[in-house]
This record gives C-alpha cells, structure tokens and sequence, in this order.
C-alpha cells in the first residue's frame, strides 16, 4: 500500500523531555566521549550535551509521526535515507526540550517511495536547539505507470557520475565576492566571508564562540571550531591575515554591541532580534535567507560559456564544495585536504578528485577535435569515442614530447624517452598536436629562430661543420610556422563561445600534463591560445 500523500504537511503536537546530567554522561560513554563539555561540572561554561544528543529529545516526536496509521507506512520495508541537522543552542542538564514532527514531503521512485520528516526542538526559553529533516526509504516495486505519471517537477534527475553540480564556478565566484559589500547585514556578510575562506559548514560558522581565533607556534592565524556533525570539538585550521581581519572586526562589533555580556559567553555571529545578551547565535534559516535575497538581487549570472547560472545552486554550504574543489584541482594530497576539511574518511574526500578527473577528460575531449600531424593537416576524430587509454595517455603524459604527443612504438613503449631521431618532431609522421601545445609550439619557433641568428653571427672557435650541425634547418622552421598558422586558423573560425570553452579546456590540461623524465623540456608562460590568434 502506498503512503498517504494526504499527509503531507501534517504537524504532530510536541513531545517533551527532560534532559538530565545522567542521560548526558550516559550517551557520551556509549562512543566513548570523555570531553571535559560533557563531564567536568567545574568548567566556567557548564555540561553541555553532545551534539547528537539532539537525537535522543527528538526521537519519540520522530516515532509518533513515522507510526501514525493515517501515512499507511511498512515498516518492515523502511530503511533510513539521510539525517540532516542543525544545531543552533547547546542542550544543558535540566533544560526541558520540546520537540514537534511535520511530515514536509512524500515522493514515489521508480523503486520505492521516500519520506521526509521536519523535526523542530526548543528549550523550556523557547531557544531552538535542534532542526531536523529526516528522510526514510520504503523499498518494493511501485506501478511503473504511477511513477511516470509523477510531474516533471517532482522527479529530479540524478546527476551523472562525477558531476559537479554542488560547487560553484571560479567565474560566479569571482562575481559573488565582489558584491560582498552589499550584503547585509554585517554577520550574514561575515559568515559569508568564512564560509567562503575556510569552507567550514554553515552550522560550524555560526556556533562560533566570539574567542575563536587563535594564534599557531609561528604568530599564524589559526581558526578553532567545533565540527558538530562528527562530534570534533576544538578543531584547529590555519586561515589567512584576511580572514583573520574578518573575524577581528566582528568581534568588536559584537563586543560594542553587548558590552555587559562576558566575553567568553558570547557569540561572534549573534542573532539580530530576541537575543538581548548576545548569546544566541543567528540561525541557519536567517543566513540562508539573507544570502538568497543577496544573489537573487545580483542580477543574471552567467558562466565563461554565456550559459545562465542557476542561482539556486548558490547558497552557504555550495562555499564548502567550492573550498574543497578547489584545493583538489590545485594538486593538494588528498589526504592533506582530507584535513583540511576535517574528515575522517578518505574516500568522503576523494569524491573531489573524482570530479577533477572528469574535468580534465571532458577538457581532452575538446582540445582533441583540435588536432593535427605534422603537416598541419586537421585530424577528425570523434572526441567522445576516444578509448580509456587515449584519456589516460593524456593525463599521465606516457608518450608526451615537447610540443606535442608520438605514436612512434619505440618511443611509446620507452614512456616517451627514447626517441630515434632525437626528437626532430616536425619531419616525423608519428608527431601529433593540438591547440593545448601552441604555446609551446610558438615558444621552440622561437627558439629556433634565436638559434639561427646566434649561429649566423661570427662566433669564434666554431668550425663550419659544427656551425652547420646545429643550425636549424629551414624546413623545418617553415613547417614549425606552417602548423602554428593552420591552428591559429583553426581558432579563429570559432564563435565567441567555442573559444572560451577550449581556453578553459587548454587551462585544465596544462595545469595537470606531466613531461615523461629525460626529455626536453620548455619553460614558458603565455596567454591562452584563443586569445593569441585573436591578437
């Protein structure tokens, strides 16, 4: 039997609990949680329950809802889907939490159906303490039929392996934070501002204390948080002078703001109303939606392509998978930035990695329908039928040479270091290039026509036979041109867009092609090929 969509947006009255030191202890021995929060009754700030706690108040509102008979739920077939939480105030012994269930979507899949509950808990204050979505599965196969009759609008596609989806574009970064100044007000602005520097999650951000900032063995900033999803408190990451200035000045507006309040009991994001002494931290709906209205009112987003940008992807926790993609296409150690973002599983990491791999093929396949033998000749080929060897070759650079790729089997089978005629590409048929090599291609013409003039010159202590031995032959100077004019053609037959698209592409697999040991190498720095040709 199907649920009840009925149901949906039903809310159950409030279940109410009595939070004890003994229930707190109790729950922090069962993993084995010896921190001081949780035991020692001396500390200045009092016991405070883990942050998981949460779990155990909210439980009984949870079951009353999944049990209602009137959501005709098989609770053999359930299975738990995701548990998303936000924690907003500490939870203390004798605190009496109230905690009330709200059934916010019921949707049918082509294998099943899936629930999503809203818990919401506050203290005997009326202070939230917990914010809840919890999601189940109900497995067994469901009328096809019924599952395509559903509007488009409920079924969202699954994203195709690797897709980035979740982190936003360098270029909507770039627009993002040079309109920070206008969003507002000052803490929204300045949990923006972490965010996007450290990529700490937004429920981190705002359960900062005001004392959060410390200094490292070297006088280096260092930022101390609590990572309340895995229960790690006192994490310690490194920041920068601009994100400490950040931090530096929110501290004293809050302590401006509540002057008579503690130091060490504030907050360094307070809320803006009903929060008189400063303790209550802003909530994660008031920074969510400030931070809509912000890039709703930024105008049309679009990406390098010209596509617009879907600016319901931009919100608080997209800065996380921003930070984290960001350091795995600059080559970070996975397990460096495993650390970085405090995981302890390195395969949760090692998603961004994936996403990096998936980039740089998709950049092979463009610059590879860009490709050409010696002669200048185009070389079509179908990109997207390009063997997983092909994409590998590529990455690792096996057969690279200089300026460009060999198919020579002596030379393949030696990794690209043992090239039979030393390396005189231009008069060899196993030579291929495409448009990611122009720089390097313009820079040995170069060289080349250095050499030869150095060598016209009279030189003392040359003989003619060498002075002939190492000059550049003629030939192969006009061929070096010839091939660096055809595809600077090439790129100039492109629209607006194409070009960007093989920029970024060529970008991409600069930033990650090795040069096999033993060879040639040319140093260079050079602007994007598109942008010669056009010049």
């Amino acid at each position: 039997m199907p649920l009840n969509k009925s149901q949906v947006a039903k809310t159950y009255p409030p279940i109410t609990t009595e939070v004890t030191l003994d229930a707190i202890q109790k729950y922090a021995r069962a993993y084995n949680d010896d921190n001081p929060a949780f035991f020692d009754t001396n500390r200045p700030a009092g016991i405070t329950a883990p942050p998981m706690f949460a779990v155990t108040v909210t439980w009984n509102a949870l079951m009353i809802a999944v049990l209602d008979p009137g959501l005709q739920a098989d609770l053999l077939r359930l299975v738990h889907g995701e548990h998303d939480m936000e924690f907003t105030n500490p939870i203390r012994p004798g605190d009496i939490i109230s905690a009330s269930a709200k059934i916010i979507s019921i949707e049918t899949k082509a294998s099943g159906e899936t629930m999503t509950v809203e818990l919401l808990a506050s203290n005997q204050s009326g202070q939230p303490v917990n914010k809840t979505l919890f999601s189940a599965f109900i497995r067994g196969g469901r009328n096809r039929d019924a599952v395509r009759a559903e509007s488009a609008a409920e079924r969202v596609p699954e994203p195709a392996r690797g897709e980035p989806g979740r982190d936003l574009p360098p270029e909507i970064m770039t627009v993002l934070c040079a309109s920070l100044d206008v969003l507002g007000p000052a803490e929204v602005r300045a949990a923006t501002q972490i965010a996007i520097d450290t990529g700490r999650r937004p429920e981190d951000i705002l359960g900062l204390p005001l004392d959060c900032l410390a200094r490292d063995a070297d006088g280096a900033p260092v930022l101390v948080y609590d990572n309340a999803k895995a229960h790690r408190l006192g994490r310690r990451l490194p920041i920068s002078q601009a994100t400490a200035t950040v931090i530096t000045g929110q501290q004293a507006r809050v302590r401006a703001r509540f002057p008579a309040t503690p130091p060490a009991e504030l907050k360094l994001l307070p809320a803006a109303r009903r929060n008189p002494d400063g303790r209550r931290p802003m909530s994660i709906s008031m920074l969510e939606d400030r931070h809509r209205d912000w890039v709703t009112g930024l105008g049309t987003l679009r990406t390098r392509d010209g596509t617009e940008f879907g600016k319901a992807r931009a919100v608080p926790y997209a800065y996380r998978h921003t930070y984290a993609q960001r350091h795995a296409d600059a080559g970070v150690p996975i397990d460096v930035l495993a650390e970085l973002l405090d995981h302890r599983n390195l395969n949760v990491t090692r998603c961004y990695y994936r996403v990096g791999e998936d980039r740089r093929r998709e950049a092979v396949d463009k610059v590879t329908a860009l490709s050409f033998d010696r002669h200048g000749n185009r070389i079509w080929r179908d990109a997207a039928a390009l063997l997983e060897s092909a994409h590998a070759r590529y990455t690792v650079g096996e057969v690279a040479v200089p300026y460009g790729r060999c198919t020579e089997p002596s030379n393949v089978q030696a990794g690209g270091g043992a090239c039979p005629i030393r390396f005189r590409c231009a008069g060899c048929d196993h030579f291929r290039t495409d448009v990611s090599y122009l720089p390097d291609l313009t820079t040995y013409l170069d060289d080349l026509l250095h050499t030869r003039e150095r060598l016209a010159a009279a030189i003392a202590g040359v003989d003619e036979r060498a002075r002939a031995d190492a000059t550049p032959a003629e030939e192969e100077i006009t061929r070096i041109r010839r091939l660096i004019g055809r595809i600077n053609g090439d790129i100039t037959q492109l629209t607006g867009a194409e070009r960007a698209q093989v920029d970024e592409a060529v970008t991409v697999i600069r930033k990650h092609r090795a040069v096999s040991l033993g060879m040639p190498s040319v140093h260079l720095t050079t602007p994007s090929p598109a942008s010669e040709a056009l010049a």
